[in-house]
């Protein structure tokens, strides 16, 4: 098979499924790119002007506003991370120009198209962190094997019930990630002021992707690339500093509140959260991805002829370090409104990272066509797992239908109603 073929053949087939699911009820992402919208054409992080007075009629009250924005002073600002809206200004223009955008001819904000180019935008990203996954595979194996685990990874995990269908923090992050560990595992030279963008960037658009940041510096110096590491950290600082100083000025605080690891983690890792990321029925990574179960198996059983040792151990590590933050959300550690293990999304390129490891390390007839044989119906698994969160309307209802999970955290445990089952309830 020609590799220069295949890559892009699997995008352009991962982005048509992902663009046939229906539109998404925007959750956390709305009004993204709105903020896009106003940095473009009004210059400014302020959102007010989008909005009437009162700010949400629902709501009432002259101060009251909708979770995605906050009052900072006289100003409405954006909630969530903006790096993903910051890096969407070049579709956002376009967008506008075609009669897309978010806002409509009246000036006002517009929900059913900023659904529509968000669902375009995620379905894009998705397709081309998908055509990522697949050149990372190609440095260790096969054409054949690395178009299985691409499809594996586009299809039977959160790139399709999550990050493929609204511009989450994640569908930008598992992209710039991607790039970074395709860079690594290639091992040739590699662009330090790209690779402390491409990192700074990770964390602007996440801030748990400093996890990731932190396993990129850990494995330079395990590997002695000290000119590396130095030139990635000064160049990943100058970005840092200029975050820090917009901070200041908009905010009057060196991170804004979202970034604040106070506010939303607390060291006292809560029990719950720590197996539910795990094992939950509906939000369990290994129950909705049994492949990361397999390869991490694969990994440890064939540790000796792992290619890069350092490298699989850095990826496990920023996989627990990615678990551990994960649990210590202090409140609403499923991830409200969504499907599956969503915050556990930015893991993906590590256990991706994994995968390709302990399958280069298959050594034997027997214990190779094994192995491939238990990743193959993993991954089929995964598939049958994650697509109701990206093609079932009752699959996404069901963390608020027939009762809130905030305040019924036990259905998070029951296997007689799991998430995944919603669509083939009534």
């Amino acid at each position: 098979m020609n590799r220069r073929v295949v890559g892009p053949a699997l995008a352009l087939a991962l982005f048509a499924v992902y663009w046939l699911a229906p539109l998404p009820m925007l959750a956390d992402p709305r009004y993204s790119l709105l903020l896009s919208h106003s940095l473009a054409f009004q210059r400014s992080f302020d959102l007010i002007h989008y909005f009437p007075r009162p700010l949400n009629p629902q709501l009432g009250g002259d101060d009251r506003h909708p979770y995605h924005v906050e009052l900072v002073g006289k100003e409405l600002r954006y909630f969530f991370p903006v790096g993903g809206s910051i890096l969407a200004i070049p579709a956002v223009v376009v967008a506008e120009l075609v009669g897309a955008g978010p806002v409509g001819p009246d000036g006002a904000y517009n929900l059913q198209r900023e659904t529509t180019l968000q669902h375009f935008l995620a379905a894009a990203l998705i397709a081309f962190w998908a055509w990522l996954v697949f050149q990372t595979c190609l440095v260790r194996l096969s054409v054949g094997l690395s178009a299985c685990v691409t499809l594996a990874a586009g299809l039977g995990t959160q790139a399709l019930s999550t990050a493929s269908q609204q511009l989450w923090s994640d569908t930008w992050g598992l992209v710039l990630l991607q790039i970074v560990l395709w860079l690594l595992l290639r091992a040739r030279r590699v662009q330090s002021g790209l690779l402390g963008t491409l990192l700074a960037w990770s964390y602007i658009v996440r801030p748990t992707y400093s996890i990731a940041v932190l396993a990129v510096l850990a494995y330079l110096a395990l590997e002695r690339r000290w000119r590396l590491l130095a030139w990635t950290m000064a160049t990943g600082s100058a970005w840092g500093a200029m975050f820090v100083a917009w901070s200041k000025h908009a905010y009057g605080t060196p991170l804004p509140s979202y970034y604040d690891p106070a506010s939303r983690f607390s060291l006292a890792l809560a029990n719950p959260a720590l197996l539910g990321n795990l094992v939950s029925p509906s939000r369990g990574l290994f129950v909705f991805v049994p492949a990361a179960a397999i390869v991490l198996a694969i990994l440890l059983l064939r540790w000796r002829t792992v290619p890069d040792r350092r490298l699989a151990a850095v990826a496990v590590a920023a996989v627990l370090g990615h678990w551990a933050a994960t649990s210590a959300i202090t409140n609403n550690w499923w991830g409200g409104v969504s499907y599956g293990p969503r915050l556990m999304t930015g893991a993906l390129p590590w256990l991706v990272l994994i995968c390709i490891e302990a399958l280069a390390a298959l050594t034997g007839a027997i214990y190779r066509r094994t192995a491939l044989a238990l990743c193959m119906a993993a991954g089929l698994v995964g598939i049958a797992m994650n697509a109701p969160g990206a093609f079932s309307v009752q699959a996404l209802l069901w963390t608020s239908v027939p009762a809130d999970v905030g305040e019924r955290p036990e259905r998070l445990w029951s296997w007689r109603d799991p998430q995944f089952l919603a669509p083939l309830r009534r």
